[in-house]
């Protein structure tokens, strides 16, 4: 297992963190970058990102983290983790257009309204109460205040 690596990705809500480990566990390169999401003008408690700013920030961190002395080949596996991270809404051609990130709270109305009639069979299937986080709540808010397409 001699030059096999697993190369990790972890979308934090306030930092991106990549590393190359070896099959043992040991941790041999790391890189990190702070992001931030950012207000959406005129929605109240409403939080946005820019999927390509997002992207482009791991594509940077993965080509520094495997830097000159481990090759893209020796990489064995890639693990990605977020929590939650959020939604990022394609348009019709499959291109991310827009970013919403799990602490984003623009729905909280969509979530009061929504808890009456489905809440209890919501639970029931999902083990949650529909929140302002779930994406049910999102399309819910973009369907009475915002094109997807804009």
């Amino acid at each position: 297992m001699e030059n096999q690596f697993v190369l990790t990705i972890d979308i934090g809500t306030r930092v991106i963190k990549t590393h190359i480990f070896t099959p043992n566990g040991i941790c041999v390169q790391s890189s990190a970058q702070n992001w931030i999401n950012q207000n959406a003008q005129g929605i109240p408690l409403g939080l946005e990102f820019n999927p390509s700013y997002l992207l482009g920030i791991i594509q940077k961190l993965v080509l520094r983290t495997l830097s000159s002395n481990i090759s893209q080949n020796s990489v064995r596996a890639i693990i990605c983790t977020c929590q939650r991270l959020g939604y990022i809404f394609l348009d019709r051609e499959n291109k991310a257009f827009y970013g919403i990130p799990n602490i984003d709270r623009r729905a909280m109305e969509e979530a009061r309204l929504i808890l009456p009639s489905y809440g209890e069979q919501i639970y029931r299937i999902t083990g949650r109460w529909p929140g302002p986080s779930h994406l049910l709540t999102k399309i819910r808010w973009f369907q009475k205040n915002k094109s997807l397409n804009s």
